[in-house]
């Protein structure tokens, strides 16, 4: 999907779970990188709206490629044992962290699941302080990683 927004035409590519949406605003690739904008949202149908935004970051293909493997790592792991969790993906800007943790496994992978966490940099106070990250918990299906993980690879596919 396709988005202009003040002069900038982003792709958005959308890691849709069962509670939120974790949406990549990617925009123009320039020596590897692609200028970004990260959004954590609560679905609308739950009783709470909350969404935030990323400040606009530079995200490397490396990093996009890192969290594909992330993903089809976690999902293999899983189906050997379904107690595994992950260490948190941390992109090389700290602006985002997944953490893939246990889930369910099925011999049909259409109810396979696990659950996973998101957070986004929101900032610092100032200079000398900690950031803060702002996320969820959810449950998100194979197939939701799939979709996005094909996002993923289409996108790169057309960037290189």
């Amino acid at each position: 999907m396709f988005i202009t927004e003040s002069k900038t035409t982003y792709n958005l590519i959308i890691l849709k779970t069962n509670g939120y949406e974790l949406k990549f605003y990617l925009g123009v690739a320039e020596n590897h990188f692609l200028d970004a904008e990260i959004e954590f949202s609560v679905k609308p149908e739950l009783l709470q709206r909350v969404f935030v935004k990323s400040k606009k970051i530079k995200i490397s293909f490396d990093d996009l490629r890192r969290l594909i493997n992330y993903f089809r790592n976690h999902m293999q792991s899983l189906k050997v044992d379904a107690n595994h969790e992950s260490y948190t993906f941390t992109d090389y800007n700290l602006v985002y962290q997944i953490q893939a943790l246990c889930g369910f496994i099925s011999s049909n992978t259409e109810e396979s699941y696990f659950s996973i966490i998101s957070m986004i940099n929101v900032g610092k106070i100032n200079p000398s302080s900690d950031s803060t990250y702002i996320g969820g918990e959810s449950t998100i299906s194979f197939n939701q990683v799939e979709n996005f993980i094909i996002s993923l690879e289409n996108l790169l596919s057309y960037q290189c």
